[in-house]
């Protein structure tokens, strides 16, 4: 039988032209259509919605993470292909004892290019493959500076919100047309671990983004409190915190989103995405942003919240005698809230 290497290095004998394909991926679904595969194509997943035709006439053998196995075993497949994020590894290894199995794993430009072309010498379709791949190169030939000079975030979930990193299939089809992804980091996040991006908006998003980012409210006149910012940029696990002082224009339009909540200029404030959060409270709510060796502070939870506040009020009144200079950490820049 002939032996293909699938896009996780494994060698997958299989018989010539197979008949009858199950595909685990609405991707590949879409593509095997495209090949014009018709009936040789005897299962697809629930969310392989594309195209039409398929979705409402071919069997469904259950999600891309919770397969039916043995309905997929009833239909006789010759070959599965499946997709290394979408489909679960304990699931794969019971399929492998019903049919060979081809995995894809498309990270680049090249890695579909190669998917492209592997999956239509498997099917016998090489021919209509190679016409696919010459439409890709001059699709992105022509659309190259599509995005020049703009940024954009891709999301894929909407809750919790999650976007798209580097390494990644979608980043490297953003960057062949121009645009420059917001995310510098790799693979997948959830929105509100994200730092700062210049603007509000990006191209092709409806909605304002870092709503639901930490963010920490503090006295911008007051130097302990510049001070105390310093410690959190020099000790925080990550730069996900924004910072808004209590007086600003960004801190005022943030307070109109959240009618609900009050605030004054005397309070430190700590908002975790979800509930602000005041005085000792506040800063106990922020330590699970810093660093792992500051755990001890944690222990300041054990002392009732009266006794916390009131050692807070303490040091508030007086915050302002403490250090004569304001200095503020010119890292902030990137860091604020913007209005």
């Amino acid at each position: 039988m002939p032996e293909f290497k699938d896009q996780l290095g494994n060698i997958v004998s299989i018989q010539k032209n197979p008949q009858r394909i199950i595909s685990l991926v609405p991707s590949i679904t879409e593509y095997l259509y495209a090949l014009g595969l018709g009936d040789r194509v005897v299962g697809i997943t629930k969310f392989c919605l594309y195209p039409d035709a398929w979705f409402q006439t071919k069997p469904r053998i259950g999600g891309t993470k919770t397969p039916d196995i043995y309905k997929i075993k009833a239909l006789k497949p010759d070959l599965i292909i499946g997709n290394k994020e979408e489909n679960r590894q304990e699931d794969i290894a019971a399929l492998r004892e019903i049919a060979p199995i081809w995995m894809s794993d498309v990270n680049s430009i090249q890695d579909m290019y190669s998917l492209l072309m592997v999956i239509g010498r498997m099917v016998g379709e090489e021919a209509k493959a190679l016409e696919w791949v010459e439409r890709w190169n001059t699709y992105f030939a022509e659309n190259k500076d599509l995005g020049q000079g703009k940024k954009a975030l891709y999301f894929i979930w909407k809750d919790p919100e999650m976007v798209v990193g580097k390494g990644t299939y979608i980043h490297a089809y953003m960057e062949a047309i121009g645009y420059a992804n917001c995310v510098e980091k790799g693979r997948y996040f959830l929105l509100r671990r994200f730092c700062w991006f210049p603007g509000k908006h990006f191209h092709g998003m409806g909605s304002e983004i870092l709503s639901n980012s930490p963010i920490l409210f503090y006295d911008g006149d007051c130097p302990l409190c510049n001070r105390v910012v310093t410690w959190i940029l020099n000790h925080e696990r990550s730069s996900e915190i924004l910072f808004s002082a209590l007086n600003s224009e960004a801190t005022a339009q943030w307070k109109a989103k959240h009618p609900g909540l009050r605030m004054d200029e005397d309070t430190v404030y700590f908002f975790d995405g979800n509930q602000l959060y005041s005085k000792s409270t506040a800063v106990l709510k922020l330590l699970p942003f810093l660093k792992g060796y500051l755990f001890v502070l944690r222990l300041g939870w054990l002392f009732p919240r009266g006794l916390r506040d009131s050692v807070y009020d303490f040091v508030a009144k007086r915050r302002k005698r403490i250090f004569k200079e304001c200095r503020v950490d010119v890292r902030l820049a990137k860091r604020l809230l913007q209005p």
